[in-house]
């Protein structure tokens, strides 16, 4: 974000409900739809009128949501690592399911462990103090992250359902990605075939996170593109 703001796109990161300090929500609050909502009122209140919208995964998928409800208010949509809701989940995730452990309700060290493994190509290292703290916050509300966690995966197809013509999009896919594998990329070049689609080698889930600079300076040469 200090990047693109330097380049003269000063950036703005809502926590959304679920994220950060946003929490204490009804579960109804989690729709993606609800949360498209929130965002919009979000936007309104700081006079955003016209905005380039960018999320990873879930966040993705707002961002689409977000755009289809405000064609007016958004210059362009981006996939900052590959979005929720346009392939399926990928097979590490889906045997990990089978098995009966879900990777990002990790309920000890080994399966946080997991979760870090599919999350990123090159796993940062955490102390396992902080390893314990976080799952000990997961066995505690496991009910609620498994409701929550049974919401998002009412929308894992709904990107495939909306056409994303009207609205220019990039995407920036890690080639590592062990959530949403990057062969997706294909997916979205079909419905959008004018969409700037962009891999990143060696960088999993969340390339803002894993390389920060390279997403970066991607994401910056899409817009300066657009030419506003």
């Amino acid at each position: 974000m200090r990047l693109l703001a330097a380049a003269g796109y000063p950036s703005i990161a809502p926590d959304l409900p679920g994220y950060g300090a946003s929490a204490g929500f009804p579960l109804e609050t989690y729709a993606l739809e609800t949360q498209t909502k929130a965002l919009a009122e979000f936007a309104r209140r700081l006079d955003l009128d016209l905005v380039h919208i960018a999320g990873n995964s879930m966040g993705g998928a707002i961002a689409v949501l977000y755009a289809e409800a405000n064609p007016r208010g958004v210059a362009s949509v981006g996939f900052i690592g590959a979005p929720l809701g346009l392939i399926g989940w990928s097979p590490s995730i889906t045997n990990s399911l089978k098995k009966g452990t879900n990777p990002f309700i990790p309920l000890d060290r080994s399966e946080f462990d997991l979760e870090l493994a599919l999350l990123f190509a090159r796993a940062p290292v955490i102390p396992d103090s902080i390893k314990d703290l976080a799952v000990a916050e997961y066995l505690a509300r496991e009910r609620h992250y498994r409701q929550v966690w049974d919401i998002a995966n009412l929308y894992t197809d709904c990107l495939t359902l909306r056409s994303l013509f009207s609205t220019p999009v990039f995407a920036l896919w890690g080639t590592f990605d062990r959530v949403f594998a990057v062969e997706g990329a294909r997916a979205l070049s079909k419905l959008a075939p004018l969409a700037t689609i962009l891999s990143l080698p060696d960088v999993g889930h969340l390339p803002h996170v894993e390389a920060p600079g390279a997403s970066a300076s991607a994401y910056l040469g899409f817009l300066s593109s657009l030419g506003k």
